[in-house]
């Protein structure tokens, strides 16, 4: 019998704590309820809207229309503004904030103002404007000018008014003023007006208005290019311009294999481009990936990047341009030979330079360490000074040709030997190395370009402007004494 109680008691509960649904509540205040203005020289005074589920309208008497302007400046702000009252009279109006569906109460906000001194003395000056109104479309479209035309001596700033300086630009030259406006991404149309005063209170005012069209089309993102195609090889950027209509961001997301990336980007949406670089493939396989180009409210725009295999014998594992510093000449070495036989009509030296913690084991002669390795050979007429290096222009030579009198190697001098390879870490003449903990990462022999020597007693200037057999650079400027010049 307990039980049956108990059950019974628990079923009355449950039905007293049910309560009927009802529809989503709607409240509408503000804050404060009234505003006092003095009779003249009054700022904008602001209003605090609070709406719930309330999309707010407001309006003004009709019989304040004259000298109160009442302006939704957002969601949450009624912004109000007062003309100069010149009667002797105290004016009183009531500002309504109101839901246009009739869900809530009104809202009303008494207004008065103190009475002025009298009618007004006629202004002893005026400004005024070439054009009394300027229309825009949506897009902003081009800017618009009009002229001010002022009594001598009158200084005068043209500004938007406060329900336009969000979206109005405006800038004075001379007696020119140029006004521009924003791009207007809501449907409805909006207006504004650009004011022309004075410091002086006896000069007359002049006022231009302003209005801009809502926008009506819809949001749109859009690229120049869905396809970008690019050699194993390809030192040539490819930049995707990207166009946007109602949107005001938008990113890309990459697809592509992380250990085999096919390019990198840079992303500038101020400009709206994408530019792409293609990553040297040094496989024979063709490899793919994408660009996902997104944006709220839109579909996503695909961008497929293909690149083709390798089909050069390119010795270079470089993976870009290498800019030579300060970090690459932290020894520097030159090696020559004086002991030449008598039918030797040129004399071989050999730069070497080492970047970061990169040298020799004394032991067995190989490159050891972390940091690069830079080595050419070079090339001179006989010389008799086996102290210095000679000044010139030297340059890639491989020609390979033979002194027919002696049988031994003529370069067209001053140059520079070209790089041989035959498998990693075995270079020979000119060639240039990346070393990680004793182990190559890359490196390429030097098969083109040219090396500048200037010299002002011990110390001297040389300029890389060397290349690879894949497009790539090795450049920058030694600027110092040599480390150790070694002549055997």
């Amino acid at each position: 019998m307990k039980k049956i109680i108990f059950l019974a008691a628990a079923a009355l509960l449950a039905a007293a704590c049910e309560q009927p649904r009802t529809e989503q509540s709607r409240t509408l205040e503000a804050k404060p309820a009234s505003l006092a203005f003095e009779a003249a020289d009054n700022a904008p005074r602001t209003v605090t809207v609070t709406a719930r589920n309330v999309a707010w309208e407001v309006s003004v008497d009709e019989t304040a229309a004259s000298w109160l302007e009442a302006v939704k400046s957002d969601e949450n702000t009624l912004t109000v503004t007062a003309a100069d009252n010149a009667s002797e009279n105290e004016r009183t109006a009531t500002v309504t904030i109101a839901d246009p569906e009739g869900s809530v109460r009104p809202v009303a906000i008494a207004v008065i103002q103190a009475a002025g001194s009298g009618t007004p003395p006629l202004p002893e000056a005026t400004l005024s404007c070439d054009k009394t109104e300027l229309s825009f479309g949506w897009e902003g479209n081009a800017s618009q000018q009009f002229t001010v035309t002022a009594p001598d001596g009158i200084v005068w700033k043209a500004s938007a008014d406060i329900t336009a300086a969000g979206w109005l630009t405006v800038e004075t030259d001379g007696n020119i003023v140029t006004v521009t406006a924003a791009e207007n991404t809501s449907d409805a149309p909006r207006t504004g007006k650009v004011n022309i005063k004075s410091d002086d209170k006896s000069v007359q005012a002049a006022t231009v208005s302003v209005t801009q069209a809502g926008c009506d089309v819809q949001p749109s993102l859009t690229v120049d290019q869905t396809e970008l195609n690019f050699k194993a090889i390809d030192k040539e950027p490819r930049i995707v311009r990207v166009t946007t209509v109602r949107l005001s961001k938008w990113r890309i997301q990459i697809t592509q294999d992380i250990e085999n990336p096919v390019f990198s980007t840079i992303t500038n949406p101020d400009e709206g481009t994408i530019t792409v670089e293609a990553i040297r493939n040094i496989s024979t396989s063709p490899r793919t990936g994408t660009i996902t180009v997104m944006a709220e409210g839109v579909p996503d725009v695909v961008i497929t990047v293909t690149q083709e295999g390798s089909d050069s014998d390119a010795k270079s594992t470089l993976a870009d341009d290498v800019e030579l510093t300060s970090d690459h000449f932290a020894v520097s070495r030159i090696v020559t030979y004086s002991d030449q036989l008598d039918i030797e009509t040129q004399t071989n030296w050999i730069l070497e330079m080492y970047g970061g913690e990169c040298q020799r084991n004394p032991n067995t002669g190989w490159l050891i360490g972390t940091g690069t390795f830079l080595q050419l050979t070079l090339v001179n007429d006989r010389v008799t000074d086996y102290s210095v290096l000679p000044e010139g222009t030297y340059t890639v030579d491989d020609s390979r040709n033979v002194d027919p009198d002696t049988g031994l190697p003529l370069y067209r001098t001053p140059a520079i030997v070209a790089g041989r390879y035959t498998r990693p870490g075995f270079y020979g003449s000119s060639y240039f190395v990346r070393y990680e903990n004793d182990s190559e990462t890359e490196g390429t022999p030097i098969f083109g370009g040219t090396l500048t020597v200037t010299r002002e007693g011990e110390r001297y200037t040389m300029v890389f402007d060397l290349k690879d057999d894949a497009e790539n650079t090795i450049s920058g400027t030694f600027s110092g004494e040599i480390t150790e010049f070694v002549v055997n």
